[in-house]
């Protein structure tokens, strides 16, 4: 019976997991503010700001729990690919992409934003059909307003059909 249960409550496991996990994840790779650093970085002669780095370092995260947690893809092997996540390379990447995309002036329709969240299995329910009560449940779960999750997943779009070079 209590098998029965946590299969049931799988998905909510692994959130509550999740939760735990990847914010000692950033705490521990994030580079330390406390060297009077006003900025984060530089892409293309263009400070980044501690904001902007965060903003991308959490869209990445929550990328990380939809694409390798909480979907279930990748059957056992999820466990092990989050251990190999670098966020903070990711996050670079991201902001790197954004940047190019910005230049080659990529707009992305609301329609497209829609459409994307709706086809994210962990948004829907039994019969496959996109679940608006979960998807609130969920993102106020991960502590992201829906606006915002939209804004990332616009952001996850314009640069979907980029690439980096792949290196340490």
């Amino acid at each position: 019976m209590l098998l029965k249960l946590i299969r049931k409550k799988t998905r909510i496991i692994m959130i509550f997991a999740i939760a735990l996990i990847i914010p000692a994840f950033i705490l521990w790779g994030v580079p330390n503010r406390a060297k009077g650093e006003k900025y984060a970085g530089t892409i293309s002669g263009r400070k980044v700001s501690w904001a902007e780095y965060y903003k991308s370092l959490r869209a990445c995260e929550h990328q990380a729990i939809l694409t390798y947690t909480l979907t279930g893809t990748g059957g056992n092997k999820h466990q092990e690919k989050r251990r190999n996540l670098n966020l903070e390379k990711q996050a670079w990447q991201r902001l790197l992409l954004l940047d190019k995309a910005k230049k080659e002036g990529i707009k992305i329709e609301d329609a497209e934003v829609i459409a994307a969240i709706k086809k994210i299995p962990l948004f829907q329910d039994k019969e496959g059909f996109f679940s608006k009560q979960r998807y609130k449940q969920i993102l106020n779960y991960l502590g992201i307003s829906p606006r915002e999750f939209e804004e990332e997943i616009r952001d996850t779009l314009k640069i979907s059909n980029f690439s980096l070079p792949i290196s340490d």
